[in-house]
């Protein structure tokens, strides 16, 4: 590697169009632009001491020169400009620094992101993508520990590029709003503009996976800063099954110890218990009562994405919670059909009226569908297969000598279970 002299790094400096972001360079030296104080104080306000850390729009690679400053074990820095790919690598020769920063031409949003990071660094980035909703919800995925957003909202300075009046920005800033910029070449630099509010709901209530947002007014051209930090779940006893299966019973004697041997755990009286009417609109705080949380008991039931017109397990909020497990005990609760109809008519539909009622009674139908049962808990084994958590499967069902949990070796033997379950011919 090149050792630079004072000249060297002179010379760098004089020949090359270098700007936005101030760098501190040996002899004294720095590159023209902010040093980003506000920034960098946020981000090493918690150690990133061994973490990885991915900065999207690197620039000149100035938040990867800082976090390898600050103990990172690896820095990427995803950015689209040649010459700033190329100036950021002479930058960090120049520092010698070791490890050296991974920087990469490549677009977020074409990318296929399959690696996870431990901090993942949206610094004024968002305004500019054609899918602002989508990359976030790519990078939800991929970070383990914190999502820091820098973003552009419609300030004075940018509202007035766009022929906004003081009332539009004072609507917009008070509302979960999201402004659509221009469709001009000469604008398409800017996309999407996020009020504090809108971003801020969609990250916490529409991907509902971080445990709290923290929010800072930017020192930065009036925008706003978002320090994200994502729930993390060691281990999750996931109980699911249809409506009225008996999962709410099977969840009490999971948190009285009954099946502690079969499920190895040593106690699960104390462990955080929830289920998606816990979740739904609410911060993940309010019911994970630290970021790191060791064990948890999750209801889940797969009748809700019928109820709710969801369609499928992925768009239910809640289940994003269930991604932030890295081990998951999935409990598939799954009665016999006729057992379902005694058990739903029983509790949810015998001396009651109403719309809920109503609801169940058509549940109570379904059931006797030839598919209905078997297609439902096949769609839930089809979104435990394709989790990046490891699963292992549980079969709560009957037998000749009452209900008993088995455990599946594979997610074939579970889906045997189910058809041998729910197989029901059509009617001649």
């Amino acid at each position: 590697m090149k050792i630079y002299k004072p000249e060297d790094i002179e010379e760098f400096l004089s020949k090359e169009q270098l700007r936005y972001q101030k760098i501190d360079l040996p002899f004294g030296y720095s590159t023209p632009g902010h040093p980003r104080g506000q920034i960098k104080e946020i981000l090493f306000s918690e150690s990133i001491k061994g973490r990885s850390v991915l900065d999207v729009g690197s620039f000149l690679g100035q938040m990867c020169v800082a976090a390898l400053q600050n103990g990172a074990e690896r820095a990427v820095g995803l950015e689209l400009n040649r010459d700033r790919i190329r100036q950021a690598g002479v930058i960090s020769e120049i520092l010698q620094l070791s490890p050296q920063p991974e920087y990469r031409r490549e677009d977020i949003e074409s990318t296929r992101l399959e690696e996870d990071f431990d901090v993942v660094l949206l610094l004024n980035i968002l305004h500019h993508l054609r899918d602002p909703i989508g990359i976030l919800r790519t990078l939800t995925k991929r970070v383990k520990h914190r999502l820091i957003i820098e973003a552009a909202s419609l300030n004075r300075r940018d509202a007035k590029k766009l022929k906004l009046g003081s009332l539009s920005r004072f609507l917009f800033s008070r509302s979960p709003a999201v402004y659509v910029g221009p469709c001009h070449p000469k604008d398409l630099s800017q996309t999407y503009f996020f009020s504090e509010r809108a971003l801020t709901d969609i990250l916490s209530k529409h991907l509902m996976s971080y445990w709290r947002i923290d929010r800072y007014p930017s020192e930065f051209k009036g925008r706003f800063i978002l320090d994200c930090k994502k729930l993390s779940i060691d281990r999750m006893v996931l109980v699911a099954g249809c409506n009225s299966s008996g999962k709410s019973t099977f969840c009490e004697r999971v948190r009285q110890n009954e099946f502690s041997g079969d499920l190895g755990y040593d106690d699960c009286s104390d462990i955080p218990f929830v289920n998606p009417a816990k979740l739904w609109g609410k911060p993940l705080n309010s019911v994970f009562p630290a970021q790191e949380t060791s064990e948890c008991l999750m209801h889940y039931d797969l009748s809700l994405v019928e109820k709710f017109n969801l369609h499928s397990f992925e768009r239910d909020p809640a289940t994003s919670v269930i991604e932030c497990s890295k081990t998951i005990d999935a409990v598939l609760v799954a009665p016999s059909i006729e057992t379902l109809k005694h058990q739903i008519y029983e509790s949810e539909i015998k001396n009651k009226t109403g719309d809920g009622s109503q609801f169940h009674r058509e549940q109570s139908e379904r059931f006797g569908e030839p598919g209905y049962l078997l297609n439902l808990y096949g769609d839930w084994l089809d979104y435990l297969e394709g989790l990046d958590s490891s699963v292992t499967l549980y079969v709560f069902g009957e037998t000749p000598d009452g209900r008993r949990l088995t455990k599946c070796k594979t997610i074939e033997d579970a889906r045997k279970h189910i058809r041998d379950t729910y197989s029901v011919e059509a009617p001649v």
